[in-house]
């Protein structure tokens, strides 16, 4: 695990992948079915009480696109794979291990994530990114002083598993599809994301000082 996720920073792990690489010369042994599970779960007691890192499994399936009746472009519909992340505490984490130069794709991974899940769990490719340049990111971007080629840090969120790309055939013809993936239900949530939503929002400036219906905040009012 640690060499693939040296390699691929952040991309998950194939189970099939870990049981090539570490029980390819095995595969006669009398115990080789019961083997593999065995030395995973060792080996991810011993990468959390010695480095500080949970060896997590997430189930990559397709129950999510099935239910919209999508047609999906990846193959096998469940697939376990592996990732890696820290388990210190936060203070000790933002120190030495969280790095200042992950805050912006992090940024641009959170907004793409609010706007799939405000809209029910689904979007156009298309339209997200209407909404992605109203914010100032457009779809064409190759030298955007923040992300640079926009459109590869869209696809950095497919290779991570944080979004899943769907296609839907109708009579219109064939529309793309963007879904949470599995890293973005395991790792974050509804909950989490619906909290960074309500607190990006409290900071943008004038938020709350509009009036709706004759209302507002208590105590507002004209200066």
């Amino acid at each position: 695990m640690l060499f693939k996720q040296h390699e691929k920073p952040d991309v998950p792990v194939k189970r099939q992948e870990l049981l090539e690489a570490c029980f390819g010369d095995y595969k006669k042994h009398k115990a080789s079915k019961k083997l593999p599970s065995l030395v995973i779960r060792v080996a991810q007691g011993r990468i959390i009480s010695i480095l500080g890192i949970e060896m997590q499994e997430i189930a990559r399936g397709a129950a999510a696109t099935r239910k919209r009746g999508l047609a999906q472009d990846d193959g096998p519909s469940s697939t376990q794979t592996y990732i890696l992340r820290s388990v210190l505490p936060l203070e000790m984490r933002r120190q030495l291990v969280d790095n200042r130069a992950d805050d912006q794709p992090v940024g641009f991974m959170m907004v793409v994530l609010s706007l799939i899940h405000s809209n029910g769990g689904t979007m156009e490719l298309e339209e997200l990114w209407r909404h992605l340049k109203q914010l100032g990111v457009a779809a064409g971007d190759v030298e955007h002083p923040q992300f640079g080629k926009s459109e590869d840090m869209l696809k950095e969120l497919e290779k991570t598993r944080f979004i899943i790309r769907s296609q839907q055939h109708d009579t219109a013809g064939v529309k793309t599809l963007l879904q949470w993936g599995e890293r973005a239900v395991s790792e974050l949530g509804t909950a989490a994301i619906q909290r960074w939503t309500e607190e990006e929002f409290a900071r943008a400036p004038g938020y709350g000082d509009t009036q709706i219906g004759g209302g507002g905040r208590a105590g507002g009012g004209a200066s």
